[in-house]
């Protein structure tokens, strides 16, 4: 659910050391602007978004995010025609726009979703809140140019670059009232330059500031290329998944993750893409039919590694949906179908034909198993039983498309994905806890799928 909130993020930094990458909030990071990143995972409760910028950088930011209409919400441009005057005056720019209680961030900042969700939580209380990190080391901060606070019991009563004492590094969130922008017209008329740390330490002399901890979650100031080059390699480690298999981990994951973000720089969506796929399954189907089988074995892998493509590309916009993994879950099973279809098709022959019915009802239980399992218990499987994905089915039939034994690869796939269910099948009968329990529910197909 969409709340009318608001959230103000300060874009008018030179950033001159990003070069032609720049400015920073539209340096591309996954393929997607930086500012972007922040708005995605904000829009599923802020409407719109008030983003301060700078004459120099107004056309390329705006060209990157237009109206907001393409993420879903609301952005108003402000320029600062003096950014010299630091980002404090930047935020009093935004007064004008400002309905209530807001969210402020930076936009040449990284938050990872969790640490913005929350943030959000701070919502239901009453009062001003600044994020602090406790843990610089997994945050990727640069001690000696990060702005500290220094607290108690949960109150900030220091903020700054060199105050002599701190237990927290600022991380450029915080949730404010507009009562914030008194307190920057009253340092304004002493002082032509304000930060932001200026301002929220002359505020808190009237109005405390509550401590929101970070918890360790993810968050960045990217000063640097080398930063955003570091936090690039650390987010990209995050998409190998526990549960993927051996040749996802060890192959296909290291080309698609780098695939996902040349396709995120477009408008494609997830869903779209699994489409897309799907029916790009039907050049292996054709070269299968044609007997076409090196090529055919080819593109079986190529569909392989492109396969995680539009999962990753929903985690890098923040548009992961139940119905998105469901669709993919159906598709992949018809492209299973298919490809080993192409191969009895091709061969024409009764045992041929007999060999794929089984291979392509062994491909079906090895989902329909873990997906039991996970409805059931909450967990997957572990071991030799989690053995004989969709990634590995497919890189054998790749391996038995270019050595020419394809029908030999079909029976070692009816013999693998057979075992590994009845393996599955074994542990969950012998599993204590559960699998024991009576079932209490008068539906009388409470024990049945």
């Amino acid at each position: 659910m969409k709340y009318s909130l608001q959230a103000v993020i300060l874009c008018a930094g030179r950033g001159s050391r990003f070069g032609k990458r720049g400015p920073k909030p539209v340096a591309r990071l996954l393929g997607i602007p930086i500012v972007e990143h922040t708005i995605r995972k904000l829009s599923a409760h802020v409407e719109e978004f008030v983003l301060i910028v700078s004459r120099d950088n107004q056309r390329k930011i705006e060209g990157c995010l237009g109206d907001g209409s393409r993420i879903g919400v609301k952005i108003v441009y402000v320029i600062n025609e003096h950014p010299e005057r630091e980002n404090g005056y930047s935020l009093w720019l935004a007064q004008p726009y400002i309905r209530g209680r807001f969210i402020l961030a930076m936009g040449d900042h990284y938050y990872d979703v969790k640490l913005l969700e929350k943030l959000l939580d701070g919502f239901g209380k009453p009062g001003f809140f600044v994020v602090g990190d406790p843990q610089p080391g997994g945050s990727q901060v640069k001690e000696a140019e990060a702005t500290k606070i220094f607290s108690v019991n949960n109150k900030l009563v220091d903020i700054g670059k060199n105050i002599p004492r701190w237990n927290y590094f600022d991380t450029g969130l915080f949730i404010l009232e507009p009562t914030i922008f008194k307190t920057i017209e009253r340092l304004g008329r002493v002082k032509q330059a304000i930060s932001v740390s200026d301002v929220v330490l002359e505020h808190a002399k009237t109005e405390p500031f509550f401590l929101l901890s970070s918890d360790g979650h993810l968050w960045m100031d990217i000063d640097t290329l080398e930063d955003l080059r570091r936090l690039e390699e650390k987010l990209r480690s995050g998409f190998f998944k526990r549960d993927d298999g051996f040749i996802s981990k060890k192959f296909n994951r290291k080309i698609s993750i780098r695939v996902s973000t040349m396709f995120a720089r477009f408008g494609v969506t997830p869903n779209q893409l699994t489409v897309l796929l799907f029916f790009f399954t039907f050049v292996p189907f054709t070269l299968f039919v044609l007997q076409k089988n090196i090529l055919a074995g080819v593109f079986t892998q190529i569909l392989s590694v492109l396969d995680g493509c539009d999962g990753e590309i929903a985690r890098i916009k923040n548009i992961t949906t139940r119905s998105g993994g469901f669709l993919d879950s159906i598709l992949d099973r018809y492209g299973d179908a298919l490809i080993i279809l192409g191969i009895v098709v091709g061969y024409k022959t009764a045992q041929v034909s007999a060999i794929g019915l089984l291979a392509i009802a062994g491909s079906f239980l090895i989902s329909y198993t873990n997906a039991k399992k996970e409805a059931v218990t909450g967990t997957r499987f572990r071991g030799f039983a989690s053995q004989m994905g969709r990634d590995m089915r497919l890189f054998l039939i790749m391996l038995g498309g270019v050595t020419g034994y394809l029908v030999e690869t079909l029976l070692l796939l009816v013999v693998l994905t057979h075992l590994v269910v009845a393996l599955r099948i074994a542990e969950m009968v012998h599993s204590k806890g559960w699998a024991t329990q009576a079932v209490t529910s008068l539906n009388p197909r409470a024990n049945h799928p």
